[in-house]
């Protein structure tokens, strides 16, 4: 998931979520001993980011994200359930939502400095990258490269943890490296791109999603 394209989606509730914190101000001032360095905006950031990383379960998501992401995430999770297992699956997928809805806090808070928004830049090249390659893959049989596939998730994978090490916990790292390292075992890559596969119909739905949200990325 493009946590870009996530990040939009959220952008009405986290206002909310902002206005009620900031509403309670004067109640977190009170109670505060650390006057001098108290920021709502710092609290009312660290409480989004604690309620909404609680909300990462499939069926809440698809309040708070587009169809299109939604019935993807859906699809991939079935291909997950059936190659590895039903928790496996689930945890996977709510890890995708956590962090990209721990980035899209970050992001609206503008919390990235110089540096990070450039690494983020090159997350979002190779994110890109690496899709394009994921229909590719899909759409033209016996193109399935599975070394350098599995290089483009790498490369992805080290281009987002430094971000997530500066911001968030040691435990969103194991997040991201979890994620990754599900999506990129070799046997789970060979299985999904094999042409005439158990995951082929599947995957070719995933892969029309994917080529939606690049497309309503690209339109802005």
């Amino acid at each position: 998931m493009d946590a870009t394209l996530v990040t939009r989606s959220y952008v009405s509730y986290t206002r909310i979520l902002l206005l009620n914190f900031t509403q309670m101000t004067p109640f977190f001032a009170k109670v505060h001993d650390g006057g001098a360095h108290f920021s709502a905006k710092h609290l009312s950031m660290r409480a989004q980011k604690k309620i909404l990383g609680k909300m990462s379960s499939r069926s809440i998501a698809k309040h708070f994200i587009s169809d299109t992401a939604a019935r993807l995430l859906d699809n991939l999770y079935r291909i997950l359930k059936d190659f590895y297992t039903k928790k496996e699956a689930e945890k996977v997928v709510k890890n995708v939502i956590k962090m990209a809805i721990k980035m899209g806090v970050l992001a609206k808070n503008e919390q990235f400095n110089e540096d990070q928004r450039r690494a983020l830049s090159d997350f979002q090249r190779k994110y890109r990258q690496l899709c394009l390659t994921i229909v590719s893959f899909a759409q033209v049989h016996y193109s399935y490269d599975r070394a350098f596939l599995r290089k483009l998730l790498a490369e992805t994978q080290s281009a987002l943890i430094p971000v997530v090490r500066a911001h968030l916990s040691g435990k969103s790292a194991d997040r991201v490296e979890f994620v990754f390292e599900y999506l990129g075992r070799e046997e789970f890559c060979d299985s999904v791109f094999k042409v005439g596969g158990l995951y082929e119909e599947l995957l070719g739905r995933v892969v029309a999603d994917l080529d939606r949200l690049m497309d309503e990325e690209r339109r802005g």
